[in-house]
């Protein structure tokens, strides 16, 4: 996903900020499209399944909207609880 460490490091600016926020927003647009299979990679839990369910936790500390994403985050947390 990338783009995280500006939003936590306390020297980068508001606009720094904003735009790896707008850059997430991409990435997270594109795993939003995704969500048609069953995992990231097909019919199997991998590595890029726990992935993003890591990054999606860091946007609550980031101050990161994941809202326009619903399916990612509905898809990922259903199987995180399982």
């Amino acid at each position: 996903m990338g783009c995280f460490c500006q939003l936590f490091h306390p020297a980068a600016s508001d606009d720094a900020k904003t735009m790896h926020r707008e850059r997430l927003g991409i990435r997270l647009g594109h795993v939003e499209r995704l969500t048609d299979r069953e995992y990231m990679l097909g019919e199997h839990f991998s590595l890029a399944d726990a992935y993003v369910y890591v990054v999606l936790n860091w946007s609550r500390a980031a101050a990161m909207d994941v809202s326009p994403f619903p399916h990612v985050l509905g898809s990922q947390w259903r199987k995180m609880a399982e």
